[in-house]
């Protein structure tokens, strides 16, 4: 009789592991990609995390880690999701301590603009992108019924995620079953299609602000307070994006800790759109919100070089191609390979192929230069001018050697065919197309692909 109850209890124990695994598994698959892997990715990180950058969408498109490693050096991570008000900020950062302390955290002022919410009132399944992925711990629950304090019906979905993606697998796409690694291709920061030729706006002081709502107040203080009890510094920032007085005033609110904590800071990269170099019409890949990857390389290096003069950070490169850092860089490369890939159009196209690991010559025909709206002209030219450009000015050939590298025009004739450098390519060439894109490997010099355009995409 005691084998036999012996028996039974490890049958029992037996299967409430498998299905645990079981429920674990397909959570895992059918969870939106979007949150909870950067966030097991962060957890997972055994070097130290020296910047952590939190918010919401903007700040996702905005700051990319690779390209802060890249460039100075810095460990980064970022933990933003779309959406994220103040209040989900805070229980994020108070997970997220319990990994890794940085020494500076830049949170996105984008929160300010959702007033009195302390979650997405119309969307509030957007708090899935952070509570998802955090584990269940007594943090969890409180964050949860705070939070969402006014939604308590929705409490069981974020308790047991499977519950609320059960019928997700109709929507499984290719990413869902690959290398968790490839949909953390940044450390949390992604990159964005498009190219949306928005218009540059007037920019007020970033001392003048106005109440933004006691909710979003309240928690983006309790955050400043956190991170001077934790001896960190916090900076808030606001990514360039077209819009009015009235919501910069909101935005600026952000000044008002700046003047009272001496921990915070507050600056509004819209002030310094000229030193980045930053063009609207050219660095936004939608109207209303985010940069695109060409606007996300010159807001991160603006914000390494901004960092690195207040701050000393270890330095993570190394020329040992099998460190950490340099595998997930190509993991990262990766990833903008596939993504310039998938452009449809040659604007698109343009606007990611800007990169400081490619050289790319354009050939540019009469015909789309006599076609543009001007977009392409300030792609190509880096002019900011609000008016088409002549045809004649623009048709020819033009090599870059990076993004922030010299154009240099190696020749402006009336056909390709007079054009010595792309008779190297004619094999790769398309007559037909209105234009020509070689691109070439940094390191290497090697040929990576020659793409040719017409008005509806590849030819």
């Amino acid at each position: 009789m005691k084998k036999e109850t012996t028996k039974n209890l490890i049958y029992f124990l037996l299967t409430i592991v498998a299905i645990t695994a079981l429920v674990c598994g397909l959570t895992r698959l059918y969870a939106s990609k979007n949150g909870a892997i950067h966030r097991q990715r962060f957890y997972e990180q055994k070097e130290d995390v020296d910047v952590l950058f939190i918010g919401t969408s903007h700040a996702y498109a905005g700051y990319q880690p690779m390209e802060l490693y890249r460039k100075y050096g810095i460990s980064s991570f970022n933990l933003s999701t779309a959406g994220e008000r103040f209040a989900v900020n805070y229980y994020s950062m108070l997970d997220a301590f319990n990994y890794h302390v940085p020494k500076v955290v830049v949170i996105d002022c984008h929160a300010f603009e959702y007033g009195d919410e302390k979650n997405d009132h119309e969307v509030p399944t957007r708090c899935h992108g952070v509570f998802d992925g955090m584990p269940m711990s007594r943090l969890k629950i409180q964050a949860i019924q705070d939070v969402l304090s006014d939604l308590p019906d929705t409490w069981p979905e974020y308790y047991f995620p499977l519950y609320y993606y059960h019928n997700r697998w109709v929507e499984l796409e290719r990413q869902d079953f690959e290398d968790p690694v490839l949909n953390n291709y940044g450390k949390g920061g992604r990159l964005f299609h498009g190219v949306a030729n928005a218009k540059p706006f007037e920019v007020i002081p970033q001392e003048e602000y106005e109440w933004a709502g006691d909710l979003s107040c309240e928690y983006a203080e309790k955050i400043v307070q956190l991170c001077k009890e934790k001896g960190i510094d916090i900076h808030f920032m606001c990514i360039p994006f077209p819009c009015n007085q009235e919501t910069q005033r909101v935005l600026n609110q952000a000044q008002k800790l700046a003047d009272e904590y001496d921990n915070c800071y507050y600056v509004n990269l819209m002030l310094h759109t000229d030193e980045m170099d930053f063009n609207f019409a050219t660095d936004m890949a939608d109207l209303g919100s985010h940069v695109n990857l060409l606007g996300g390389h010159k807001v991160t290096d603006y914000i390494g070089k901004y960092l690195s003069e207040r701050y000393e950070f270890t330095d993570y490169r190394s020329d040992d191609p099998d460190s950490v850092w340099n595998k997930e860089y190509r993991y990262y490369t990766t990833y903008l390979d596939r993504l310039r890939n998938d452009c449809e159009d040659y604007k698109d196209y343009l606007a990611n192929v800007y990169s400081p690991d490619y050289s790319f010559a354009i050939y540019v025909s009469d015909m789309a230069a006599a076609n543009d709206d001007g977009l392409l002209y300030k792609l190509i030219k880096k002019d900011d001018t609000d008016s088409n450009a002549d045809a004649d000015a623009l048709t020819g050939t033009y090599f870059y050697s990076n993004m922030n590298g010299e154009t240099k025009e190696i020749i402006n004739p009336s056909s390709v065919e007079d054009t010595p450098f792309w008779t190297d390519y004619a094999d790769d060439y398309d007559r037909n197309a209105l234009l020509s894109i070689a691109v070439f490997n940094n390191q290497t010099g090697e040929l990576v692909e020659v793409t040719n355009w017409s008005a509806g995409g590849r030819l």
